[in-house]
């Protein structure tokens, strides 16, 4: 196992009585695991039952989880990645690459930031390469480590372990000074004046009277025929100010070439992305500088990763192969048409020009 413990045990052992905790970190494997009685998959509602608990208190908490708890259900996962997903849009679950030991992260954190650690790892091995010794790791863990244990669904944190108050924001945050009040006040006044002119339905001037003159030249002048509105069809793909393709033409095409590519075998999920990117470079003429910013432009979250991405744009004909329960690449689904076969079997009715026959029925 690798482990790595960062600097700074001393300093944190010797500002402890003046540094008050601002917030509380979750070993969100530990707490899954715990949940569900050491059985794979683990359970997500045990990490939210413990984000509650410290919630309801008045505390600020992140909860420490791999990539792979989120997206799809894998082996070594949780059972409901939909609810990380959903924990991690409220801010309170983040995660760290799922190759490394997830613990480094969390300890690291809460060695910089000062933060409270909810977990019943006893990290030995940590103190073990501590930088500055174990005594001081154990100091650490004495002082800022929760233990916690779940009767069913209710999660008990250390009746032992004294948990001050949460910190509350200064009252000079609360407070507005007065000259920030006068402004604020101002300005609404002058929003309101504005809308109310705006309403105000203004006089209307009476029609000049037209000389006989002027009569005589109107009836004489042509009459003027409507502006016929420029069409827009055949303006292409791309739009008139950003040069961007049509959401629906990227996606067939990104499409287009997954398939083609994916047609010889399984392929890399890194290797299949960089495909992508030149395929849409050298085919469109879109620089993309990231597959994120491609997958934005279709509409698809850019902050998930690239296996989640595929799934999203391509699910039913595409199919992620997992490795020691990580995403590793993708291959077409058995019975998915590879793009080649497409392209002929289109071509050959084109060639043909004949339409289907139809069965008529005598009457």
């Amino acid at each position: 196992m690798r482990s790595s413990t960062p600097q700074g045990g001393s300093k944190l052992a010797q500002e402890e009585e003046q540094k008050q905790a601002s917030e509380i970190v979750i070993d969100g494997p530990n707490i899954a695991m715990a949940h569900s009685v050491n059985k794979w998959p683990a359970s997500a509602r045990g990490i939210e039952y413990a984000i509650r608990h410290y919630q309801k208190l008045g505390w600020k908490v992140r909860a420490i989880v791999p990539r792979h708890f989120l997206g799809k259900k894998s082996r070594r996962g949780v059972d409901d990645p939909g609810l990380m997903e959903k924990l991690q849009d409220e801010g309170v679950v983040f995660t760290v690459p799922s190759q490394d030991h997830d613990d480094n992260y969390w300890i690291a954190y809460a060695f910089q930031s000062g933060a409270y650690v909810v977990t019943n790892d006893r990290m030995k091995d940590h103190a073990e390469k501590h930088a500055e010794g174990e005594d001081v790791f154990f100091q650490w863990r004495q002082q800022r480590v929760i233990s916690y244990a779940f009767i069913d669904d209710t999660f008990l944190p250390n009746p032992d372990f004294k948990l001050p108050k949460p910190p509350k924001l200064p009252a000079e945050a609360m407070k507005a000074k007065p000259e920030q009040k006068q402004t604020e006040v101002k300005q609404k006044v002058a929003r309101h004046e504005k809308k109310s002119q705006a309403k105000k339905p203004q006089a209307k001037t009476p029609p000049r009277k037209k000389s006989p003159q002027q009569q005589s030249q109107a009836k004489t002048a042509p009459a003027k025929t409507p502006r016929q509105k420029k069409s827009r069809r055949g303006a292409g793909s791309r739009s008139a100010q950003g040069g961007k393709p049509a959401q629906g033409d990227l996606e067939q095409s990104v499409k287009s070439a997954i398939r083609s590519r994916l047609s010889s075998g399984p392929l890399h999920l890194q290797t299949l992305s960089q495909h992508l990117l030149k395929v849409i470079r050298k085919k469109g003429g879109q620089n993309y500088t990231s597959i994120k910013a491609m997958m934005g432009d279709m509409k698809i979250s850019r902050s998930r990763p690239f296996y989640y991405q595929l799934e999203k744009l391509i699910g039913d004909e595409v199919e992620i192969v997992h490795k020691a329960s990580l995403p590793h690449s993708a291959k077409l689904k058995t019975g998915a048409r590879p793009e080649q076969q497409r392209h002929t079997v289109g071509e050959h009715r084109k060639s043909s020009g004949k339409s289907p026959k139809r069965m008529t029925i005598p009457f």
